[in-house]
């Protein structure tokens, strides 16, 4: 702990630029992070993996008898000992594994590329090798991710899902957006316990740094061997990499097994707006929110976690309040039309209309509406469990700013945008002919979004920069 201090005094975060930051604690990062000594009764041993044919360090405790329990680590170079303060609420009426990832901790760091994918065919290689039944499995931040592909690509391997805090769902551009945010004000993030999700931070700095002038993956990422060699020895780069390049729309969309979502009501690096969106999209989930924690839930909330782990292994699901703006004014729902004009105060409308427009208003939230129609002029606005449909184009949007989880539109166009910046994750969108029009510049980024129209069918996940264009008509 002493080396943290002294990181934090010599390299005071809000002295430096963010780049320059995330360049002198990176170098600082064998020196910062060291293994801990495990459990006594924690039973160890090394398995041969055949994805990267490595030693993979696993553990085992608890009863063998009891139903197996898999635990998978994010980022960061601890590994499994993130699970440490959750593993004695478990020992009794479970068979805990734990396993450090190739490349993370005590296990072989091999040559490869550390994608979500790879990592899953690792797991099941583990799984066989340690359960002939299903098993339930627990992945935290890019371990949830994993496991998320773990569970479609061997469904017969796992029986339910447990994800916390899951990082890299998002499209890229709107993942990264949350992970540079993180990095505000003047406390620096290896403090504490914080420590323990550096490498999670540090992908972060760097990922939002390098998106803005190039993407460093378009190159290399095409070649195993390239990918490889520049990343030898670097393996919190080469996951995070590998994890934010990787397309999930398919595994939400196909996902069977009940998912149970744990998440930290302030969690920068993976938002909150992630796990509402798994929660309406996959087939069989429900979502618990810790208010207060942040990324590393089983840390600064053990005792809250805790119960919510054991609450979801029991499969008692319930649902918390999870409004997006608890102190806004609210509209009363009314059938018929509804006008936000000239309004710089925060709002929230609800119920079903047949057209709404928002013209120059700001911090609006639509949320749990149904309308025919939506118009959004040079305004700010949330989008929250939103379903647009009727004749015409369902989203109008000009000059605008609009980010929206868990939304359908639906007309003879989906949207027509012009000038705006629109976000959406978890949205259907359905038209007769075009779906996406763009008639000036306009940013445009989906995740885990699907588009039917008379030009495409199919997932929609990607950024794009378009103007005079269908989106549709290009893809």
């Amino acid at each position: 702990m002493s080396l943290v201090k002294n990181a934090a005094s010599l390299f005071p975060s809000h002295r430096l630029r963010p780049l320059q930051y995330l360049l002198a604690l990176a170098w600082l990062a064998p020196l910062l992070v060291q293994a801990a000594e495990l459990p006594k009764e924690w039973r160890t041993r090394q398995f041969l993996e055949p994805v990267f044919n490595s030693q993979l360090f696993v553990a085992e405790t608890g009863a063998q008898d009891k139903p197996v329990l898999l635990l998978v680590h994010g980022l960061g170079q601890v590994g499994m000992e993130d699970w440490m303060p959750v593993v004695p609420a478990l020992v009794n009426d479970f068979h805990v594994v734990l396993v450090d990832l190739p490349g993370f901790a005590r296990s072989d760091a091999p040559a490869g590329r550390y994608s979500p994918s790879n990592y899953a065919k690792v797991l099941n290689a583990l799984k066989r090798d340690i359960s002939e039944q299903p098993i339930t499995v627990v992945g935290h931040s890019m371990g949830a991710a994993v496991s998320l592909r773990f569970a479609v690509l061997f469904p017969e391997a796992v029986r339910s899902l447990i994800l916390v805090d899951a990082a890299g769902i998002l499209e890229r551009t709107a993942f990264l957006k949350e992970e540079a945010g993180s990095f505000t004000g003047d406390t620096v993030p290896l403090l504490g316990d914080a420590s323990r999700n550096f490498g999670e931070l540090i992908a972060g700095v760097g990922l939002g740094w390098m998106d803005k002038i190039h993407d460093p993956t378009s190159s290399i990422g095409r070649f195993d061997f390239i990918w490889a060699r520049v990343f030898n020895g670097k393996s919190n780069a080469n996951a995070a990499l590998s994890l934010v390049n990787e397309d999930f729309s398919s595994a939400v969309y196909t996902l069977q097994q009940p998912v149970h979502l744990i998440w930290g009501g302030s969690d920068g690096v993976a938002p909150l707006r992630t796990g509402q969106m798994l929660a309406g999209q996959l087939a069989h989930a429900d979502l618990q929110v810790i208010d207060g924690a942040e990324h590393v839930p089983m840390h600064s909330h053990t005792q809250q976690f805790n119960q919510r782990l054991l609450t979801a292994l029991r499969a008692d699901t319930t649902l918390p309040d999870h409004s997006a703006v608890s102190d806004a004014a609210v509209i009363e729902p009314n059938l018929g039309d509804y006008h936000c004009v000239d309004n710089r105060e925060r709002l929230r409308i609800s119920g079903h209309y047949q057209t709404v427009v928002i013209e120059n208003c700001e911090r609006v939230l639509l949320q749990d509406l149904q309308a025919e129609q939506l118009i959004v002029r040079n305004a700010k606005v949330l989008l929250d469990n939103v379903r647009v449909a009727g004749p015409g184009t369902a989203l109008t949007l000009v000059d605008s700013h609009l980010e929206g989880t868990n939304v359908s539109l639906s007309g003879d166009a989906a949207i027509d945008v012009s000038g705006s910046r629109l976000d959406l994750a978890g949205a259907e969108l359905v038209a007769k002919e075009k779906g996406v029009v763009i008639t000036e510049k306009s940013q445009l980024i989906f995740s885990i979004a699907k588009l039917r129209s008379g030009y495409y069918r199919g997932y929609l996940h990607g950024h794009y920069n378009l103007a005079a264009t269908v989106l549709d008509v290009s893809l």
